[in-house]
C-alpha cells in the first residue's frame, strides 16, 4: 500500500485514500474560475476619467487584493491543497482573458457581484462534495496556524509584488504584457506543482510543507531581484535575449516578455506551486490567500510620500521592502509550525528550525533601489530625476532635440519631440470647442488631466489660459516631476489637486475647460460623462495608434441632449492621429475657416487579437491599428478628406532606422490630390490646415518639387495668406536656382509679429544666394533669436555678417571659433578675403520634418 500511495504522489496526483471524489471537472471547472476573478478584477483606464490614461494604485491594489481574497474564501473548505487539475484551470482562466477575451466588459461594481456568484458556484460544489465523504467533517486548521498563515500570506503577497512592479519595467507598458507575465507564472505554478507536488504529499511533511514554502516565496523574491538586477541594464539584456536567438527589437513581444517572466518568476512560482498542492486543514489556504489579498491593498500606503517633503528627506523604494515582506513571512511561518496540532514540541521546534535560515537573505542582502530603464534601447538611460511612487517608477529623463520627457513605469506621461507638435495641436483643437466669446477673452480656466511640461503650458498659455489645475493618478508625483519640467519656466496658476478635489470643483463650474490629454499606453476606456455641469467642456483625448477599448460613447454638444457618434480629429498633421470626446462643447459651424473638425465614427471599432499583436514587434503595430480605425471611420464618414486619410495610413509601413523621417514617409499622388481638393472645396479646418502644414514640410524634405508646385501652389493661392505652404514653395524656387523668386514669395511675412522660424532661416538662405548678405544677417538673427538652440544657424549668421561689411562679422567668427576649433574653415573669415562664393542649391540647415 506504501508503494501505490508513494507512486501517486510522485506523479503529483493526490492519495485516492483520502481524497474528495469531487470530479476533475469540478476542480478545473474551480480553478477556471478563481483564473478568472484573478484576472478580471482590476481597474481600466479610464474607468475614472480624473485619473486620466492610469489607474491609481490605491484602488488598483485594493481590487487586486479584493479578488485574492475572494478566492482564498471561495477555498476555504479545501482542506487538502489544490490539485493539478485546479491549478492548470487558474493558469488557463488567467491566460484566456487576459490573452483572449482581454477587452473591458461592464463596470467595476458589477464586475465584483459577478466574481461573487461565478465564485459562489463552484464553492458550493466542493462544499456539497465534501458532504458526500465518508468523513464528512474536514480537518480544520489550527487559530495559530491560521493566524501566522495569514501573516505569511500578507509578506509573501508584499514581496512578489515588488517583484511584479520591476518585471514590469521590462514589458511595453500595456496590460497585454502584464497578461502574458501573469500567465507564465501561473504556467509555472502549475508545472511546480505537478513536478513537485509529490513533496506536499510525503506523510512526513503534511502540515509543515504549506508554511515553509510560503516563507520560501518571500526568500525567493531576493533571487527573483538578483535575476533582474543582471539582466536590466543595455548589455546585459541583449546578451541574454542572444541566447535565445533573439535582439532588443523584439521587447514588449509575447516571446520577450515570457522569457523575462521565466527567468524572474520560476523559483517563487514552484514553491507557490508546491504550497498550493500542500495545504492541509480547511481554512489554511485561505487564511494565506485572504492574508495575501491585504498585503496587496496596504503596500501603496507604505509606499506613500508626502508630496510637500523635501527632496533631501529619505525616501523607501519598493525594493527596499523585501526584508520588511520576508520577516513577515518568516514569523507568520514559525507561528504556524508553532501551532501544528497533534505534533511534539521537539517536531515543532525542529520545524521552527528548519525556516529559519530562510532569513538569511535579510542578513547577507543588502537592498538597494533598483531601477530598469528601459535597456532595449540604443543608449543608457541617464535620468534627470528617479523616485519611486505607489503607482510605480517616475522619472525625467532627456529626450530627443533637449526635450525632457516625464515617464511613469517605462510609459511616457509627455510625448516626445515626434509627438509634441500632435499634443500641442490637440490642446488647440480643445480650445476650439469653446464659445467664442470665452476664447475671446482669454481668461479660461481650465483643468488639465495630465502632466504639465514647458511645451503644453505654453501652448494653454497662448490660448487664453489664466489658470491651469492639474490631476491625474499619479497626482502625487506631479509637484516633484514639475519641478524638474518646470525648471526657470514660469509655473503657470493652478494647482496639483487629487481627482476628488477635482470633481467637487468641477461640480461647481469652477472651470471653463477640461482636457483629458493622451499619453502612450493602454487606451483609456471611453464611458460617458454626465456630471459635467453646463458652461464647462470635456475633451477626453486617445491615441489610435493603440486599439480603442470598449464601445464609444460619442460626443454631447451644448445645444442638445442627446449623444452623437462625432469625435474631434486631430494631429502632428498624418501622424500620431488622436480622436476626441467631446461634452457640453460649442458645434463647429459648418465650412467655418480653422474650425474643430469632427468625424463621424458608430460602433466599435475592429481590432486585431492580442496574440496576433504581441506576436509583431512593436514598432510595426501602430500602422495597422491606425489604419483599423481611419477604415472604420471612412466606412461611416464617406468625405474625400477622409478618404485620403485613410488611404495615407494604409500606405505606412516600417521602414529602415536609417532612413530620416522624411524619407519614412509614404506617400502616393492619389492621396496628396484626395487631400488637395478637400481642401480646395470648403474653407479649411484647424485639421486640414495642419495636415498641409506638415506635408509641406514633408514634400520640402523629399526635394519634389513637381509635386510641390501641383499640390501646394493651388492651395497657397486659394487661401492666402498660408506662410507654411509658401515656405514649401520658396524652398522649391531655390532648388530650381531662382533664390529672387524665393525672396519675393517670403518677404511679405517678414514683418509679422511672430513670424516662422523656418520661413526666416530660408528667405535668410535665398538672400544669401541672391548676394544681399546683410538681408541674410538680418533674418537668420531674427530666426536665431525665436530658437536659440539652433546652433548651426551661428554659423551661417557670423559667415554672412563678414561677408555683408558688418563690423560685428569676425568678432561672430571669434566666438564660433573659440567654441567650435576643430572648424579651420571659419579661420579665413578673419582675413580680408577673398571669401568663398555662397553655394547656390536646395536651402540648408533647417529640419525639414
Amino acid at each position: 500500500m506504501k508503494r501505490v500511495s508513494f507512486r501517486w504522489a510522485c506523479a503529483g496526483g493526490p492519495d485516492p485514500r483520502t481524497t474528495s471524489p469531487m470530479p476533475r471537472l469540478y476542480r478545473l471547472l474551480l480553478g477556471l474560475v478563481c483564473g478568472w476573478v484573478l484576472a478580471r478584477l482590476h481597474l481600466v483606464p479610464g474607468d475614472a476619467w480624473l485619473e486620466g490614461p492610469a489607474v491609481g494604485a490605491t484602488g488598483a491594489l485594493l481590487v487586486r487584493g479584493a479578488a485574492v481574497a475572494f478566492v482564498g474564501l471561495a477555498l476555504r473548505k479545501v482542506a487538502r491543497g489544490l490539485t493539478v487539475g485546479s491549478l492548470v484551470g487558474v493558469a488557463l482562466g488567467i491566460a484566456l482573458h487576459g490573452l483572449v477575451l482581454p477587452w473591458p466588459l461592464g463596470l467595476p461594481a458589477l464586475d465584483v457581484l459577478l466574481a461573487g456568484v461565478a465564485l459562489g458556484v463552484p464553492a458550493w460544489l466542493l462544499e456539497r462534495d465534501e458532504a458526500a465523504r465518508a468523513d464528512p467533517t474536514p480537518e480544520r486548521a489550527h487559530v495559530g496556524e491560521r493566524i501566522g498563515l495569514f501573516l505569511a500570506g500578507g509578506g509573501a503577497a508584499i514581496v512578489l509584488e515588488v517583484v511584479a512592479r520591476h518585471t514590469r519595467l521590462f514589458g511595453g507598458g500595456l496590460a497585454q504584457d502584464d497578461a502574458v507575465f501573469a500567465t507564465v507564472f501561473a504556467l509555472l505554478v502549475a508545472i511546480g506543482g505537478l513536478a513537485f507536488g509529490w513533496i506536499a504529499n510525503l506523510a512526513r511533511l503534511q502540515r509543515w510543507i504549506f508554511p515553509w514554502c510560503v516563507a520560501g516565496i518571500a526568500a525567493a523574491g531576493f533571487w527573483s531581484l538578483a535575476t533582474i538586477q543582471g539582466i536590466g541594464d543595455i548589455n546585459s539584456f541583449g546578451r541574454f535575449l542572444d541566447r535565445y536567438h533573439l535582439d532588443t527589437s523584439w521587447h514588449a513581444t509575447i516571446a520577450v516578455d515570457a522569457l523575462v517572466a521565466g527567468a524572474v518568476f520560476v523559483v517563487p512560482a514552484f514553491l507557490l506551486g508546491i504550497a498550493l498542492r500542500g495545504a492541509r486543514g480547511a481554512g489554511s489556504l485561505a487564511s494565506v490567500l485572504v492574508g495575501a489579498g491585504l498585503g496587496l491593498a496596504i503596500l501603496p500606503r507604505i509606499l506613500h510620500r508626502d508630496p510637500a517633503a523635501a527632496t533631501s528627506v529619505s525616501e523607501l523604494f519598493s525594493a527596499q521592502l523585501l526584508p520588511f515582506g520576508l520577516l513577515a513571512a518568516l514569523l507568520g511561518a514559525a507561528l504556524a509550525l508553532l501551532s501544528v496540532p497533534g505534533r511534539t514540541a521537539r517536531a515543532r521546534w525542529i520545524a521552527f528550525a528548519c525556516v529559519l535560515p530562510l532569513g538569511i537573505p535579510i542578513l547577507a542582502v543588502d537592498t538597494k533601489p533598483l531601477f530598469v530603464l528601459s535597456p532595449w534601447q540604443r543608449f543608457a538611460t541617464m535620468p534627470f530625476l528617479a523616485f519611486e511612487t505607489p503607482e510605480g517608477l517616475a522619472t525625467v529623463e532627456p529626450g530627443d532635440g533637449g526635450l525632457k520627457l516625464a515617464t511613469l513605469d517605462r510609459v511616457k506621461l509627455s510625448p516626445g519631440l515626434e509627438g509634441v507638435r500632435a499634443d500641442s495641436r490637440a490642446i488647440e483643437a480643445s480650445f476650439l470647442a469653446l464659445p467664442k466669446s470665452v476664447r475671446d477673452a482669454r481668461a479660461v480656466r481650465v483643468l488639465l488631466v495630465g502632466q504639465l511640461t514647458q511645451a503644453r503650458a505654453s501652448v494653454f498659455t497662448h490660448e487664453g489660459a489664466v489658470r491651469i489645475d492639474r490631476t491625474g493618478a499619479w497626482h502625487a508625483a506631479m509637484p516633484r516631476l514639475e519641478g524638474e519640467l518646470l525648471k526657470e519656466y514660469p509655473v503657470p496658476a493652478g494647482d496639483v489637486i487629487v481627482p476628488a478635489e477635482a470633481a467637487r470643483r468641477v461640480a461647481h463650474a469652477d472651470y471653463d475647460l477640461c482636457v483629458v490629454l493622451a499619453v502612450e499606453g493602454d487606451p483609456p476606456l471611453w464611458r460617458a460623462v454626465s456630471d459635467v455641469p453646463e458652461g464647462t467642456v470635456l475633451v477626453r483625448w486617445s491615441r489610435i495608434e493603440e486599439p480603442l477599448l470598449g464601445r464609444l460613447p460619442g460626443s454631447r454638444f451644448a445645444d442638445g441632449e442627446d449623444r452623437e457618434p462625432l469625435y474631434a480629429l486631430s494631429g502632428g498633421g498624418l501622424e500620431h492621429l488622436m480622436l476626441g470626446v467631446l461634452e457640453g462643447a460649442v458645434r463647429p459651424l459648418e465650412n467655418e475657416l480653422g474650425r474643430l473638425e469632427l468625424v463621424r465614427l458608430e460602433g466599435s471599432v475592429p481590432r486585431a487579437s492580442v496574440l496576433a499583436r504581441l506576436a509583431e514587434r512593436k514598432r510595426f503595430r501602430s500602422a495597422s491599428s491606425t489604419a483599423a480605425v481611419t477604415s472604420a471611420i471612412v466606412a461611416c464618414d464617406d468625405r474625400r478628406l477622409l478618404h485620403g486619410v485613410d488611404a495615407f495610413a494604409h500606405l505606412q509601413v516600417p521602414s529602415s532606422p536609417f532612413e530620416t523621417p522624411t524619407e519614412q514617409v509614404e506617400l502616393e499622388d492619389g492621396v496628396l490630390t484626395d487631400l488637395r481638393e478637400a481642401a480646395l472645396a470648403v474653407p479649411p479646418s484647424a485639421f486640414t490646415r495642419e495636415t498641409w502644414n506638415w506635408l509641406a514640410r514633408v514634400l520640402a524634405g523629399k526635394r519634389d518639387v513637381l509635386a510641390i508646385e501641383t499640390h501646394l501652389a493651388p492651395l497657397a493661392e486659394r487661401w492666402e495668406p498660408w506662410p507654411e505652404l509658401q515656405v514649401a514653395l520658396a524652398r522649391a524656387d531655390i532648388e530650381a536656382l531662382d533664390p529672387r523668386a524665393a525672396v519675393q514669395r517670403l518677404a511679405p511675412f517678414e514683418n509679422a509679429a511672430e513670424p516662422l522660424f523656418d520661413l526666416l532661416a530660408v528667405l535668410g538662405d535665398a538672400r544669401d544666394q541672391g548676394g544681399d548678405h546683410a538681408g541674410a544677417a538680418a533674418a537668420w538673427s531674427r530666426a536665431l533669436a525665436a530658437r536659440p538652440s539652433e546652433t548651426w544657424l551661428e554659423r551661417r549668421l557670423a559667415i554672412a555678417r563678414v561677408m555683408g561689411d558688418d563690423p560685428s562679422g569676425v568678432e561672430a567668427v571669434r566666438a564660433w571659433l573659440e567654441t567650435h576649433p576643430e572648424d579651420e574653415g571659419m579661420r579665413i573669415y578673419l582675413g580680408p578675403g577673398p571669401w568663398p562664393a555662397t553655394p547656390v542649391g536646395p536651402a540648408t540647415g533647417a529640419e525639414s520634418h
